[in-house]
């Protein structure tokens, strides 16, 4: 064989091998911002986890075929999709466990629903680990990246149970059912059929303003009552009261799959108790209590916001992103409870989305302003290690937040958008 053409095939190997093999960038120093503003995301995607092994997952993705560019193929007008994923040890440590792509063709329809595409992935690693997730318009040439976790820590992790409607192998994308909801509940261990469910219902406090030393006393685990359900092919689960169940196949471990049932509609805002309820972070608690004893919410909502605007095309521009803002908190902060009502929701509702987000396993740092400017406004959360959840956070809170939480309130009460972009 000729030497030169030897040596283009080894260095070609030798590069393929290496790419294969190299550790990707640390990810806790990228700039995550972006997954916080839907200005800066194309696609609306959500993702499900489901480990069928030992070692062998299933990632079910949910897209909007509306989303995607359409040219014509033949005699229809196609899509093309491109997914790819790597698994990763973690923001800190992003060692490859696993990575794939795929790529998938959507034909052009009218008012076509939301669709499920998956892949398999593979890991017998008994730990937390990370999935990085890109999709890729090919005809636009446009790419969002989402990260999530993945947990094979315990059986009993959420992961391990697949909640699907009767006639559908299609997962449920939330962990939060509506009372309508009828759904079947499956564990990667088919030797277990029955499960323990322990019902809470509690009545959780707003998140206090930053610079407040808020305390809260510990969970209580206690359960307001317990009850077992026989899992299998042709059983069907509604659980029509809210609270949250946590269900378990061994209760001497926390772990477990949790199900929340807030109210009807959530995570939109459908009634006046329901717009009246985040005005409490921009009031006084007296202004707040009287607002409340009126019982017409909806006249008092009115009335709040048309004396903040000051006319009615000002008032309107308002109430759009203040409640667009306790939305998108219920859509990305939900834990056990309502997004709006967690730290990160109540400084993303006032502050409006940060400049800058920088993530590891165990926290998560905003950035108003500048990162190394003397003027920026930083706020640290730390993950929170919670049976029911992986997305609860709190606020490291301090008194040097003060003047600035009140200074943001000011400009909404003066009829002004803080951090309007």
């Amino acid at each position: 064989m000729n030497r030169g053409i030897l040596f283009l095939i080894l260095n070609s190997v030798f590069l393929i091998l290496n790419f294969s093999c190299a550790t990707p960038g640390n990810i806790q120093n990228e700039n995550l911002s972006y997954l916080y503003r839907k200005d800066k995301q194309h696609f609306s995607v959500k993702f499900n986890v489901w480990h069928f092994s030992n070692d062998s997952s299933q990632l079910f993705i949910r897209v909007d075929p509306k989303e995607f560019l359409y040219k014509r193929s033949g005699d229809f007008f196609t899509a093309e999709v491109s997914v790819s994923y790597r698994l990763l040890e973690s923001y800190e440590n992003p060692l490859l466990i696993d990575s794939a792509s795929k790529k998938f063709i959507f034909q052009k329809k009218e008012n076509p629903l939301p669709v499920t595409v998956s892949l398999e992935f593979r890991s017998s690693r008994q730990i937390e680990m990370l999935m990085e997730c890109k999709i890729s318009d090919v005809s636009k040439n446009i790419t969002d990246i989402f990260y999530f976790n993945v947990d094979r820590s315990t059986e009993q992790s959420r992961n391990y149970f697949r909640v699907a409607p009767l006639h559908d192998e299609t997962p449920f994308f939330s962990y939060g059912i509506s009372p309508a909801d009828s759904f079947r509940i499956l564990h990667k261990d088919t030797s277990f059929k029955n499960l323990i469910v322990h019902y809470y219902h509690r009545d959780f406090p707003l998140a206090a303003p930053p610079f407040s030393f808020d305390y809260h006393e510990s969970f209580d685990y206690k359960s307001d009552s317990i009850f077992t359900i026989e899992i299998g092919e042709g059983k069907i689960f509604s659980f029509p009261g809210e609270g949250f169940y946590h269900i378990q196949k061994d209760t001497t471990v926390k772990s477990g799959l949790t199900l929340f049932r807030f109210y009807p509609d959530f995570p939109n805002l459908t009634n006046p108790e329901q717009l009246l309820a985040p005005i409490r972070y921009l009031t006084a608690r007296r202004e707040f209590d009287d607002m409340k004893s009126n019982k017409d919410y909806k006249t008092a909502v009115d009335k709040f916001w048309l004396d903040a605007g000051g006319n009615p095309e000002r008032t309107r521009y308002l109430i759009k992103k203040y409640y667009s803002r306790v939305q998108f908190a219920n859509e990305n902060f939900t834990s056990y409870l309502e997004g709006w009502k967690t730290d990160r929701g109540l400084i993303y509702i006032i502050f409006g989305p940060p400049h800058m987000v920088y993530r590891t396993s165990k926290t998560e740092v905003w950035i108003y302003g500048e990162a190394s400017a003397a003027m920026s406004l930083n706020f640290s959360f730390i993950k929170v290690i919670n049976p029911f959840t992986d997305n609860d956070y709190t606020l490291s809170r301090a008194p040097v937040y003060e003047s600035n939480w009140y200074r943001a309130v000011d400009m909404w009460r003066q009829g002004r958008v803080y951090n309007d972009f």
